[in-house]
């Protein structure tokens, strides 16, 4: 199990706003999710700890919590959104289907997808599927790549 969140999301401010964990796993529940926290905020002084947001991107479900902290780590999720509606957009074109993705491939997607949280194209007219108080959060901050340093 990697310790490192994938991405980062910072605020306008440059306050941590998110920490971003990618799993190209199927078959997630919301149980496993919480499992997966708890180990993750578990982790003395680790990335996860504090964020004001955890999102964990699976090829089933988004799963977001509104608090990292470790009061009680086998919190379920507070939102579960899934993941075809939320990814999908992204695989317009490419004759690819979300189910079919590897890791690195997936983890460009979520990379798109928080781009857009962060910072929605409008001319577009697509607003990249969140929760309010999470796009609230993150709107004009910043993605930042832990993993690749």
């Amino acid at each position: 199990m990697s310790t490192k969140p994938e991405f980062l999301i910072y605020d306008r401010d440059g306050r941590l706003a998110a920490a971003v964990d990618v799993r190209a796993r199927h078959g997630t529940t919301s149980r496993w999710a919480a499992e997966l926290r708890r180990d993750l905020v578990g982790l003395r002084h680790g990335p996860f700890r504090g964020a004001p947001f955890l999102i964990v991107a699976t090829l089933d479900k988004v799963y977001i919590w509104k608090d990292a902290r470790p009061v009680d780590a086998s919190t379920p999720p507070d939102h579960e959104l899934d993941a075809d509606a939320v990814f999908s957009p992204y695989l317009t074109g490419t004759g690819r289907r979300l189910k079919e993705m590897g890791a690195y491939g997936f983890e460009l997607i979520v990379m798109s997808w928080l781009q857009d949280l962060v910072h929605p194209i409008p001319a577009l007219n697509r607003k990249a599927p969140g929760t309010p108080d999470l796009l609230e959060a993150v709107e004009d901050g910043r993605v930042d790549f832990p993993a690749a340093a």
